[in-house]
C-alpha cells in the first residue's frame, strides 16, 4: 500500500512538471524575451537584473515547481521590472487576436446566408434552381473545385510532397495576421516581436481557420435546412 502511495506521488509530481504552454503562455513568454533582449541593448537592464529574476522566481517556484510555472514567474518579474526601469519599452503592447469571436460572427452571417438562401431560393415547395442565392452557391462551389484542382495540379509540378493549407486558409490565416500587426510599424520593438511570433503562431491559426470554416460550412447547411421544415410545418 505504501509502495502504491508513492508510485502514484511521482506520478503526479511528474505530471506536475511536465505542464504544457498555452498559446497566450508562448506569446506572453515570446514578448518578455524581446522586451528583455531590446533592454539589455539599450543598457536600460543588465545582466544582474536578469540574473536576478531568475533567482528571484526559482526560489518562489521551487524545487517540486514545473517549468511552466517558473518560465512564466520569471516573466512577470522581468516585466515588473521593466516597468520601473524602461516603462516606454512596454507601450504599445502585441494586441490580442479574438480569433474565436470573428470565427463566431463569421459562423452566425453562415446561418443568416443558409436562411436567407432557403427562402429566396424557393417558391411555395418547389425549389427554384435559376434564383440568385441558389445560381450563385452554385457557382461558388464550381469555382472552388476549379480552384482546389488547379492548385493540386500546381502543387503537383512543383514536386511538391507535402501539401500546406489551402488558399481560403491562407488568405484568412495572413488577414488575421494584419490585424494583429497594425501597429507594429510605429513601433521596433514590436516590429522584432512579430518576425519571430508570425511563422510561430502559423500553424495555429490554419488550424483555427480550418475549424471555422467546417463550422461556418454546417450551420449554413443547418439554416438552410431547418428554415426550410420549419416553414413545411408552419403551412401544415
Amino acid at each position: 500500500m505504501f509502495n502504491s502511495k508513492s508510485k502514484a506521488n511521482n506520478t503526479s509530481s511528474k505530471a506536475d512538471k511536465n505542464k504544457k504552454l498555452s498559446i497566450d503562455d508562448v506569446k506572453e513568454l515570446t514578448w518578455t524575451r524581446i522586451l528583455e533582449l531590446s533592454a539589455l541593448e539599450q543598457k536600460k537592464f543588465t545582466a544582474e537584473d536578469s540574473s536576478t529574476c531568475t533567482s528571484e522566481a526559482a526560489l518562489q517556484v521551487g524545487e517540486s515547481g514545473s517549468q511552466k510555472d517558473f518560465l512564466l514567474t520569471r516573466a512577470t518579474k522581468v516585466l515588473d521590472l521593466l516597468k520601473q526601469k524602461a516603462p516606454e519599452l512596454l507601450q504599445p503592447e502585441p494586441s490580442d487576436l479574438r480569433v474565436w469571436t470573428i470565427g463566431l460572427i463569421f459562423v452566425c452571417l453562415a446561418f443568416l446566408l443558409g436562411v436567407i438562401t432557403d427562402e429566396l431560393a424557393t417558391t411555395g415547395n418547389k425549389i427554384n434552381l435559376l434564383s440568385p442565392p441558389l445560381l450563385g452557391l452554385f457557382l461558388w462551389n464550381i469555382l472552388i473545385y476549379i480552384w482546389l484542382m488547379v492548385s493540386f495540379i500546381v502543387r503537383c509540378v512543383r514536386k511538391e510532397k507535402t501539401f500546406g493549407a489551402g488558399p481560403l486558409r491562407e488568405l484568412l490565416s495572413s488577414s488575421f495576421t494584419k490585424i494583429q500587426t497594425t501597429a507594429s510599424k510605429k513601433s521596433p520593438t514590436l516590429t522584432q516581436f512579430f518576425k519571430i511570433w508570425i511563422p510561430a503562431e502559423a500553424p495555429y491559426l490554419r488550424r483555427i481557420v480550418a475549424c471555422i470554416l467546417h463550422l461556418s460550412a454546417m450551420c449554413f447547411g443547418l439554416g438552410n435546412s431547418l428554415y426550410g421544415r420549419m416553414g413545411e410545418h408552419l403551412a401544415c
